[in-house]
């Protein structure tokens, strides 16, 4: 054979084995370069993470952790995106314990600078994203990975967009021969928590694949199935917030609350609800009933927090979830120095979210929050079956009002259109109708995705050269079935004398309990013939495209320098993302009680030169081993289109035809030197920048329902106004009233957005010392600096604004009531705004302990310490948010700092590990509402709160299991635990759901699971 041939075959093969990235046992950055064997393959050079430039030397500028196969699998966790949550790096992202606002996706954070900065690759090369521009890690399997690679550091100089907090390179198993069967099973001890045994988790997965001389060809399958944990089975998550009780539940209860607005029009009331008494706005909080409003078994009697409805128990506490996939790749080499590769796969996930029934919102509030009929809010006609008053309730406060006005034109029984003489305003009525059912989320996700190309190699002047050009196809297409939610329009028929001698029409008894009841006797309640006229099952589809064509070339040349030859790579990349999301029509027009979207549409398409240079300064000198200048830049032009969202001034939205440019050049500067053979010292600086995903630009108006505090009403604490002291300047000496903690809000795309842009500074080193073989050590600090964010700045900020700060432009975005006492919606479209800065260190340490009589023994720890994490708005107003949750209504938080310890034992056929997670302490702001003794400092201030701190203290999770293989099976069996000691997470009562932050803590309870391996 050859030389060149040789040459290639040693490529291949180093490209097989994972020659790069990082240490074997996958934690320290710097990557050792293992003894070569006695052949060609010592002279390989192959392209490592983060450079595009073939190079033998696999010890790079940048920090690059690498986890092997071994690792994941003595993780015990069974999902790619589960592995790489829980790496000290690794900060709060969706994952499968979202049920309110989850999707069955999971995402990667690193450095809290957000799922969005970072960049999924497989094999080098890019994969389907989201609308948002995020890849689903649920989306890769498992089974075929051979090692993780991530690149703790911006790279968007080599790679392009997304890449500013780091990237994720999943390498997949190359020339694989034989075959690999395995089996998981796990489940959830949750007798010790308020609960049993539950979330059974299942996994199957089949490999075979067989390589030759010129080809090789892999294929595997598999199956998850992940059953659900429900919040009412743990003691944490029985109520909507620990210890507070039935209190901290929904004011929309089962039998409806009812706020009437009496002597509308100077008229006397024309109702009295026996055991409410009269009731003007300011009788807020209104008129609660246990049970129906009328007959034998009515109880109605004015509102307290007795009457809250707990809906926590009928949520799930960790989603079900079930996967399976066909996945293949291959290459054949057409000659000596040509191959032709391909990798394509087939995911089908259903992913499942069950939350309590939606508060239907009747009347004023109703109309003003989107839970309108055909734009207007929903009122009872005086003649309406069940109807107990046999006057027109209006929605409004003044039956001349606009909406009130179109209402009563419609549906009211006075003469002209009007509402008759003794109607009664019904500013709102809230239900939770637990006769229609659960809201049922079902996601059907399909993702398909090919790659082929051809690389090859050359020799010219004494080097080697590599080319690559290769063609990524990949679809996304998620059905989306939402089951339990009501058409408003429909509604609104029923409760109306017309629907009473309609045929087909069923009148609905909104006055009865809200509970289901049987057909016999519909004044009861809820009957199956009114809930099947009035719910819907609404269908929604979003698909995402993919399309990309890249060429790569890379060399060494200037053999003769005195420092060694110099490395180049130069490229080409031409993207297409577009991609659309269609929801339901009843959806998108508002008439259902869940939230309102419209629909997206739009493209992006990229072009993207780049080059990269290495440049040798120094070799083998005193105090210089050497010394290696890399320098990287990269051109990105973007063009978008599609349809966007413009505000007119009656705060309404038009959507029409809409696109943009941008451009963007991003450089990088990366130094590696090593003094002695045993130290490398790094340093780098690099710019980065994102492009605008395409749900930012063109994402149609939605719905929202943040939990905020309107600075101008009444409150405890969390930054409302605290009676006896001087309202804020904007309030204009107006007390407002809010409701609920949840105030509407609009929100969508902008097509208007420019690209953000970072700039990323690192230093650090690794030490490999000679006097303790098997040790290493590494640190590495950051500083990364995002501005220009593409966010949502919140719709707190706009009231802050407004109501604080006299910001007219706030105001103009927030609409009131007509008197202007409630805020009733807050346009908070996508915009750029603010900076984020995220300061801190990366440390890690590896030791493989001499051999001994009983076994190999290894430890590994990886440290992450957030130093700063600042956040600035728009206007400038920054804080670290280090070491605190994010409140009201929290989702995440920002741990100081976090660790990581893994100790491995083999001996034989047994081999053990023992893996610990530590997250730091966090604070947030006490709650007033949560009970007493709920609040462990009240007297600690933070940012001048005057409620004080709630600790939520060091938790720490410890994971082992136990592996013995029998070598004439070639079978190796796994016992293990997760959450080994049952921690319990710390109890947050800023948390949205659940009372505790499902971004780094686990679902309650004791996982136990085996795992059995068969090789063929």
């Amino acid at each position: 054979m050859n030389t060149e041939l040789l040459l290639n075959r040693a490529v291949k093969s180093a490209l097989a084995v994972g020659a790069a990235g990082g240490l074997a046992s996958g934690g320290v950055a710097l990557a050792q370069q293992a003894p070569a064997p006695a052949t060609t393959t010592q002279l390989s050079k192959i392209v490592v993470t983060g450079s595009h430039i073939p190079q033998t030397a696999i010890a790079t500028a940048q920090p690059v952790v690498t986890i092997n196969r071994q690792e994941i699998q003595n993780s015990g966790f069974t999902t790619v995106g589960e592995v790489l949550q829980h790496l000290s790096s690794s900060w709060g992202a969706l994952n499968v314990q979202f049920n309110n606002g989850g999707n069955g996706a999971v995402l990667i954070n690193i450095h809290d600078l957000g799922p969005a900065r970072v960049l999924v690759l497989v094999n080098g090369q890019r994969w389907v994203s989201r609308l948002t521009g995020t890849v689903d890690l649920s989306t890769i399997p498992t089974a075929v990975v051979a090692r993780i690679e991530l690149l703790l550091n911006g790279a968007a100089a080599v790679y392009g967009s997304e890449a500013i907090a780091g990237v994720i390179n999943i390498i997949t198993v190359k020339n694989f021969n034989g075959a690999r069967a395995s089996a998981y099973l796990g489940m959830f001890d949750g007798t010790s928590d308020g609960g049993g045994w539950d979330g059974k988790l299942r996994k199957y997965s089949f490999t075979v694949g067989t390589s030759g001389d010129r080809s090789s060809v892999l294929l595997s399958g598999g199956y998850y199935q992940q059953e659900p944990v429900w919040a009412g089975d743990r003691n944490i998550s029985q109520e909507p917030e620990f210890g507070a009780g039935v209190a901290s539940g929904s004011g929309n209860t089962i039998g409806g609350r009812a706020l009437f607005w009496y002597g509308q029009n100077g008229a006397p009331p024309g109702v009295d609800i026996p055991g409410c008494g009269p009731q003007g706005f300011f009788g807020y909080p209104g008129c609660d009933s246990n049970g129906p409003y009328i007959g034998a078994h009515a109880n109605p009697h004015p509102f307290t927090d007795a009457d809250r409805f707990n809906y926590a128990p009928l949520n799930y506490l960790r989603t079900p979830s079930e996967r399976w996939y066909i996945y293949s790749q291959g290459h054949y080499d057409l000659t000596n120095s040509i191959s032709f590769n391909f990798l394509t796969t087939y995911q089908r996930r259903n992913s499942h979210q069950v939350l309590a029934p939606t508060p239907i919102l009747f009347g004023l509030l109703g109309g003003l929050n989107g839970y309108g009929a055909n734009g207007i809010g929903v009122g009872v006609s005086a003649d309406a079956k069940y109807n107990p008053w046999g006057v027109d309730l209006f929605p409004g406060y003044y039956s001349s009002s606009p909406m009130a006005a179109a209402w009563c034109s419609k549906y009211g029984s006075g003469a002209n259109g009007l509402c008759g003489p003794d109607a009664v305003g019904l500013v709102d009525f809230g239900l939770r109708p637990l006769g229609l059912g659960l809201r049922d989320f079902n996601q059907n996700l399909q993702t398909f995705y090919f790659r082929g190309g051809f690389q090859g190699y050359w020799q010219m002047a004494g080097n080697q050269w590599q080319w690559s050009a290769h063609y990524i196809y990949g679809q996304s297409l998620n059905t989306v079935i939402t089951a339990g939610l009501t058409n408003m329009a429909t509604l609104q028929r029923a409760l109306v004398g017309k629907c009473n001698t309609t045929p087909g029409c069923v009148p609905f008894n909104i006055f009865g309990g809200g509970r289901a009841a049987p057909d016999s006797d519909p004044e009861s309640g809820i009957t199956p013939a009114m809930r099947n006229f009035v719910t819907i099952t609404a269908h929604a589809v979003n698909k995402i495209v993919l399309r990309d064509y890249n060429a790569n070339i890379g060399g060494g040349f200037f053999n003769g320098w005195y420092a060694g030859p110099w490395g180049v790579a130069a490229g080409y990349e031409y993207m297409e993302n577009d991609g659309f999301f269609s929801p339901d029509p009843l959806v998108a027009n508002g008439n259902t009680d869940g939230n309102a979207r419209k629909p997206t549409n739009g493209k992006i398409v990229t072009n993207a030169q780049y080059v990269e240079l290495k440049v040798p300064l120094a070799s083998d000198l005193p105090f210089a081993q050497s010394l290696v200048l890399d320098l990287a830049n990269r051109w990105s032009q973007f063009d978008w289109n599609g349809q966007g969202n413009v505000i007119q001034p009656n705060n309404t939205v038009l959507v029409q035809p809409a696109g943009g440019s941008a451009s963007s050049s991003t450089g990088r500067v990366w130094l590696k030197w090593k003094p002695i053979n045993q130290l490398l010292i790094r340093a780098s600086w690099s710019e980065g920048f994102r492009a605008p995903a395409l749900s930012e630009l063109f994402g149609g108006v939605g719905d929202n329902f943040p939990g905020l505090v309107d600075p101008c009403a009444p409150t405890t604490g969390n930054g409302g106004w605290v009676p006896g002291t001087p309202l804020p300047p904007g309030c204009n000496g107006l007390v407002h009233t809010q409701i609920n903690s949840q105030i509407h809000t609009n929100v969508g795309g902008n097509v208007n957005l420019v690209p953000e842009t970072s700039t990323t500074k690192s230093v650090g080193f690794v030490y490999s010392p000679s006097w303790a073989p098997g040790l290493d050590l590494s640190a590495d600090y950051f500083h990364t600096v995002v501005e220009n964010i593409i966010t949502r700045l919140g719709g707190q900020y706009y009231l802050n604004q407004c109501y604080i700060e006299q910001n007219q432009a706030a105001c103009d975005k927030i609409v009131t009531t007509p008197n202007g006492l409630i805020v009733a919606n807050i346009f908070d479209f996508i915009g750029n705004g603010g900076l984020k800065k995220v300061i801190g260190w990366d440390v890690g340490a590896n030791y493989r302990f001499p051999t001994t009589a009983i076994g190999q023994f290894t430890a590994e720890l990886h440290m992450t310490f957030m130093q700063k994490d600042i956040v600035c708005n728009a206007s400038g107003a920054c804080g670290d948010i280090t070491g605190q949750v994010n409140a009201p209504s929290a989702f995440f938080a920002q741990p100081s700092h976090r660790y990581n310890l893994q100790l491995g034992w083999e001996y034989g056929a047994w081999a053990a590990n023992w893996n610990m997670t530590l997250i730091s302490e966090l604070w947030e702001p006490c709650d007033p509402g949560a009970g007493p003794g709920n609040c462990s400092n009240p007297e600690k201030f933070v940012g001048g709160d005057p409620v004080g701190q709630n600790h939520l203290g060091t938790t720490v999770y410890t994971d082992a299991n136990v592996s013995y293989t029998v070598s004439s099976w070639n079978t190796t069996f796994t016992l293990g635990a997760l959450n080994l000691f049952d921690k319990q997470p710390p109890i947050s009562h800023q948390a949205f759901a659940n009372s505790y932050l499902p971004v780094f803590y686990r679902t309650p309870g004791r996982f136990l699971y085996g795992r059995v391996t068969v090789r063929f």
